[in-house]
């Protein structure tokens, strides 16, 4: 009878101790990775396969929303979703910037470019009446009615 109690009394240590570590969370270090022109920072745990933990990675907005989705550049996403391995460089985002604002003033001037040389469509664009089912001069609308375009007919 001894030796079972010592089993049992091992076993509720045993039990004991788990219950008291699954209380405990292990804190991982969150490291700040950079931040970008719009303001976000980028933070990052590192995986401990040791402790069985993953790593993460996720964003803080500028404003502390948390309830929308921040505005990232392409660099940053790819990033955060795990498409490339190492975070974007300063240079790389400076880059990818520049690409971007020159993209943006070369469309503005297509933009304006084109509608001093061609009118507006939207004018001329006739109003559309929505209709159930389509009309067709051939067939009638209501049994055994005749319509305006059977009368022009004969």
């Amino acid at each position: 009878m001894l030796r079972v109690r010592s089993k049992m009394s091992r076993r509720a240590k045993w039990l004991w101790g788990l219950f008291k570590n699954s209380l405990y969370s292990v804190r991982q270090q969150k490291r700040i990775i950079g931040n970008d022109y719009f303001g976000n920072v980028y933070y990052e745990k590192e995986a401990n396969p040791s402790r069985n933990l993953k790593g993460a990675r996720w964003v803080e907005r500028a404003d502390g929303d948390q309830m929308t989705p921040p505005d990232m550049p392409v660099e940053w996403e790819a990033w955060i979703r795990g498409k490339r391995q190492n975070p974007p460089t300063e240079e790389e985002i400076q880059r990818n910037y520049a690409k971007m604002m020159k993209t943006i003033h070369r469309a503005k001037e297509l933009e304006q470019k084109y509608a001093s040389a061609s009118p507006k469509f939207e004018e001329n664009v006739l109003p559309r009446t929505r209709r159930e089912f389509p009309e067709y001069p051939e067939y009638e609308i209501i049994p055994g009615e005749k319509t305006e375009t059977d009368d022009k007919k004969k």
